[in-house]
């Protein structure tokens, strides 16, 4: 309510010469043209504002589990913000976890939340049930794709470019430059090998490959033929359950944790022991040889161009470097060239270099 309070004294003051001073500015949004105008603005920056309150979240959640770098949050330590009556974000049920894509129980005995899987999830977005548009977190793997996409142009890449390319790729958890891991290394290997040497930036393995590389920003790709994630709501109403989780279920899964707290070691906490599928699903359908002969055949052009460039650089070069010398040359002989009306110079030069001419005397200029 402040956003929308501070939104409408910023229209009002930017449109302050259009009305009378005299005017009850209580009625200022009464008028269907100025409280429309009020709507597109808060519909247009709700987004942006809404999305403190997610960085706040994730910020929460890295906080949580700072041992890790793998994008994951402990289960037991998800709910503690929430059974310490700190804050009443995290609460949600294993199966509702599972059923947005957020959980990760490959090790049944410690179960994790997948941190870019639960902050983008629709359960957080608002007005979600309104059926004309919903506001949810703003996805910042989005801009990362982005960015390589723009340094692609291509809709295949090689696994050194995408290498280079995320090597100096900034987010919110990555600091640049960096180097990339081995395994991210291998990764992208076994990508291109199953795309005759080519990755295809709009597959799911790529997908996966960028939650490895930025855990915290990419969320895991959701299995293919999934189900549309559901809301909170709508969660209820189609299995007659509750999506949070009892105080007991939460307690239970806290002391599963601590029994097995020593059967993870650090090594099992980051990128290498993530999860890896070699499943491929592509947006569309691509010919990765005609894609890579086409790549290679632009290469070679702009390569081509680009020594011709530099051939027609180092010739223009060597004219330049002729032209003065031969001015110079031309300037020297001048000054020994014998004057009309004098004998023969002790020092005359042969013709060919050139003799002055013509009436007085010779006029040199020195480069």
């Amino acid at each position: 309510m402040l956003w929308v309070e501070d939104l409408k004294a910023s229209i009002k003051h930017r449109n302050l010469g259009e009305h009378s001073p005299f005017e009850n500015k209580d009625e200022y949004f009464r008028q269907f043209t100025a409280l429309s105008h009020l709507a597109e603005k808060i519909i247009d920056g709700i987004g942006m504002f809404q999305d403190l309150e997610c960085n706040m979240m994730k910020n929460m959640l890295l906080d949580l589990d700072q041992e890790r770098s793998d994008g994951r949050v402990l289960l037991a330590k998800f709910w503690s913000p929430f059974m310490k009556q700190e804050h009443y974000y995290f609460t949600e049920t294993p199966a509702f976890l599972k059923h947005l894509g957020a959980l990760d129980d490959t090790n049944p005995q410690r179960p994790s939340v997948i941190v870019p899987n639960i902050v983008y999830a629709r359960s957080n977005c608002l007005a979600s049930s309104s059926g004309f548009h919903s506001v949810c977190c703003v996805n910042q793997c989005g801009a990362l794709m982005e960015a390589l996409e723009r340094g692609i142009a291509h809709p295949v890449a090689s696994p050194g470019l995408i290498a280079e390319l995320v090597a100096d790729l900034p987010s919110q958890t990555v600091a640049v430059p960096r180097n990339l891991s081995g395994s991210l290394r291998r990764k992208l290997d076994l990508i291109a090998a199953q795309h005759g040497g080519h990755v295809p930036l709009h597959g799911k393995m790529f997908a996966l490959w960028m939650h490895h590389a930025f855990p915290y920003e990419c969320p895991l790709p959701r299995a293919s033929g999934a189900e549309a994630p559901l809301t909170h709501d709508e969660w209820s109403e189609r299995f007659n359950a509750d999506s949070v989780a009892t105080e007991e279920e939460m307690q239970r899964y806290v002391v599963l944790a601590n029994s097995t707290t020593d059967a993870a070691s650090p090594h099992e906490l980051n990128e290498a022991a993530m999860m890896w599928s070699e499943e491929e699903e592509l947006v569309t359908d691509l010919d990765m040889e005609e894609l890579g002969s086409s790549k290679q055949e632009g290469h070679q052009r702009v390569w081509a161009l680009l020594c011709f460039l530099r051939f027609l650089a180092m010739a223009s070069a060597g004219f330049a470097t002729i032209t003065i010398f031969w001015d110079s040359l031309r300037s020297s002989v001048s000054l020994f060239s014998p004057r009309h009306g004098s004998g023969k110079s002790l020092c005359s030069l042969p013709r060919w270099l050139g003799e002055a001419g013509g009436n007085g005397a010779t006029k040199s200029h020195f480069v």
